[in-house]
């Protein structure tokens, strides 16, 4: 965690450590669902308070936490500016689920209700991926130390095999 955060919050180590992270089995998983929470819950308090939505698909993005998804979403405020809707914008590899969401909010004008249920869903799966995440980090923690445990009994055992041998 350290690393992270003394890590600057643009540039080329960052998006490398932001992709990395999201690799992670599990905790990537985690990451990629709170960070679009994250984006849902900054776009709707914008949207709500009467910014324009072209300035909250923008001004979103910079509260993901993480530059790759971040990315995901940027397409969207170019979208806008277009005349297009928000969600064409937004990129393929966005749980199309969201994507759905998204769009019947955008369609039918109960875009913040329709935002605020992406936010919620994915709060929830980030949770329970993180919970996951937290069960089984200390149980690989351990089987590491119990496998370089056993290459150092069986280094131990093969040294003293070869000096009784002498």
């Amino acid at each position: 965690m350290a690393v992270y955060h003394s890590v600057p919050n643009t540039g080329l180590f960052r998006r490398l450590l932001d992709a990395l992270i999201l690799r992670i089995p599990l905790l990537g998983q985690a990451v990629r669902q709170l960070s679009i929470c994250r984006y849902c819950r900054g776009f709707n308090m914008l949207y709500k308070a009467g910014v324009p939505i072209k300035d909250c698909a923008a001004q979103a993005t910079e509260l993901t936490g993480n530059l790759i998804i971040a990315d995901m979403f940027k397409g969207g405020a170019t979208s806008i500016a277009a005349g297009k809707m928000a969600f064409e914008g937004f990129s393929n590899r966005l749980p199309l689920d969201y994507l759905n969401i998204w769009q019947t909010g955008e369609q039918i004008g109960e875009l913040d209700k329709m935002v605020d249920k992406i936010a919620e869903i994915s709060g929830d799966r980030a949770e329970l991926l993180f919970t996951e995440f937290a069960k089984w980090l200390p149980r690989l923690i351990y089987a590491l130390v119990a496998v370089v445990l056993i290459i150092q009994i069986f280094k131990m055992a093969g040294s003293i095999r070869t000096s009784y041998s002498i």
